[in-house]
């Protein structure tokens, strides 16, 4: 080879290098970026690394023969931190937001790291959560898209009691509840309904109330539910025990003998 013809195989050489080392940057990136949706990395890099074989570029292979290894030891790292930027940028889960994962970890979020998510339960405990598997689990914001909830309470009386009377008297509770409970909304209007319906042991009611946020439904849950049993009282209207009827079978009676027990 001539001067000019080993400066320009040198040159080349190089480009190649470069441009290898960029690539396999580039690869491992797009790969942990969605790591749900993409291949295993391997399958990238040994593919390059044939294709780099196959050209003759020495370089090349020694590149991505590096990026391999890099890509191995920074897989969950990289895994986090991209999963970091996708709940950042996303904004489905933000600062101060009520999350419940599909594993049943649940809290306020308090922090969103380039490596893990910060949850404070409501009893006050701390819980981390890799960013990667964040990214990956199903997520249920109680703060979108905006902060009020609807909750629920059963109510259960007794069959001798009017359903009409039963359903107008929790309607004034939860009326009058409305506008004197810290956290309960006024709007949208609290309602009662005749459902699940008919139980074993009397006529259940479901009470439907709106709150502030997520974390007001407990203790205005609390309140409801004892001025519906103080109401309750002073209406005569009776929470019933539970009953059964149990048949006893002996061997010396023909026929047998059938007794009532509440709360059996």
């Amino acid at each position: 080879f001539t001067r000019d013809e080993l400066a320009e195989l040198t040159a080349r050489s190089n480009a190649a290098g470069a441009w290898a080392v960029g690539s396999t940057w580039a690869i491992i990136a797009a790969t942990f970026a969605a790591p749900a949706r993409w291949p295993h990395p391997l399958t990238f890099v040994l593919a390059v690394i044939v294709l780099g074989t196959a050209c003759g570029t020495q370089k090349f292979s020694s590149a991505i023969v590096g990026g391999l290894a890099v890509a191995l030891a920074l897989q969950d790292t990289l895994s986090n931190l991209f999963g970091g930027f996708y709940v950042a940028v996303a904004g489905q889960v933000r600062l101060g937001d009520y999350i419940k994962l599909n594993t049943g970890e649940e809290g306020y979020v308090t922090d969103i790291a380039w490596r893990c998510t910060t949850m404070r339960a409501l009893a006050h405990n701390l819980i981390i959560v890799p960013n990667a598997k964040l990214a990956q689990a199903i997520v249920t914001n109680y703060y979108l898209p905006e902060k009020r909830l609807s909750a629920t309470f059963a109510v259960t009386v007794g069959y001798e009691c009017d359903p009409d009377a039963v359903e107008k008297v929790l309607a004034e509770v939860l009326a009058q509840a409305a506008g004197e409970v810290p956290g309960m909304l006024k709007e949208p209007a609290p309602a009662v309904a005749f459902d699940p319906g008919f139980a074993d042991a009397g006529m259940a009611f479901t009470a439907t109330f709106h709150v502030a946020e997520f974390a007001n439904q407990f203790p205005v849950r609390n309140e409801l539910r004892k001025r519906v049993l103080r109401r309750f009282r002073t209406d005569g209207i009776a929470i019933p025990y539970p009953a059964r009827t149990v048949y006893l079978r002996g061997s010396g009676s023909k026929g047998g003998e059938s007794r009532t027990s509440p709360g059996l």
